[in-house]
């Protein structure tokens, strides 16, 4: 079982402004993180930085300890990952483990940094799912409104309860988003962030899901395609729906 030890979250600054952390250490003061991959490390596991201690294993070589965007509170950035999968799979994986699944913990809020290449495909940037156990996930690409931004939640087969989408972006390999999404089972809610701001939601559910065994990737789908072409870095996980001040806060100290 998992031990996790909880913050209060610090009270905003006057005006509003996010108060003196940085990233990792504002979503730490959260409370409900359950996962924090910044993807900054030269070599080895990828380190999970929450009190869940779930690091990630590596797959091919993807370029290590890149340039970020994600300010340090001491100074210089993050670095990130970046994934080239134009000829070899590269991606992350993290052990199956409840606290991933919705339907377990009612809540979930997931948050990515990204800085995807422009494609006719699609980018996953973090899911959990693959065949027969489709959970959520979180991507970028060509769907219908260009380069678009969306997230599914899905019963355990391909079919989608919610998604919501958000279109009119640029994926030019240099420009960086803070994306994220919020899943509500009681309330039948998906929230799509982007940079802060609600950019689509999806109250409409249809369906149920009962939890699946896939592991959490970071940089493709678990069915083994949509493979990211571009940089990732500060993936999050929460078990609760963070409030749009805090996902805007969060977009404000990743520097995007």
């Amino acid at each position: 079982m998992f031990e996790r030890y909880y913050q209060r979250s610090p009270e905003a600054s006057p005006g509003g402004a996010p108060p003196a952390l940085d990233y990792l250490s504002y979503a730490q003061s959260l409370g409900s993180l359950i996962g924090a991959w910044m993807l900054d490390e030269a070599s080895g596991d990828a380190i999970d930085s929450s009190t869940t201690g779930a690091d990630g294993t590596i797959n091919g070589s993807p370029s290590r300890n890149q340039t970020g965007v994600i300010p340090k509170a001491g100074g210089g950035t993050y670095g990130c990952m970046v994934f080239d999968n134009t000829g070899t799979d590269q991606w992350v994986s993290i052990a199956d483990a409840a606290i991933w699944s919705v339907v377990n913990t009612g809540e979930l809020t997931v948050v990515a940094v990204v800085r995807p290449e422009a494609t006719s495909d699609v980018h996953c940037f973090v899911s959990k799912g693959a065949t027969d156990n489709y959970e959520w996930d979180l991507n970028g690409g060509d769907f219908t409104l260009g380069d678009d931004f969306r997230v599914n939640y899905r019963q355990l087969g391909s079919t989608s309860i919610a998604t919501a989408q958000d279109g009119g972006n640029t994926f030019d390999g240099s420009t960086w988003f803070c994306i994220g999404a919020t899943y509500d089972i009681a309330g039948t809610e998906l929230i799509l962030y982007k940079d802060g701001s609600s950019a689509g939601s999806d109250t409409s559910w249809s369906g149920s899901n009962a939890g699946g065994t896939a592991a959490v990737a970071i940089g493709r789908h678990g069915d083994d395609f949509w493979y990211v072409d571009g940089a990732v870095q500060g993936v999050l996980i929460f078990d609760a729906v963070l409030t749009p001040t805090e996902m805007a806060n969060l977009a404000t100290y990743a520097g995007v």
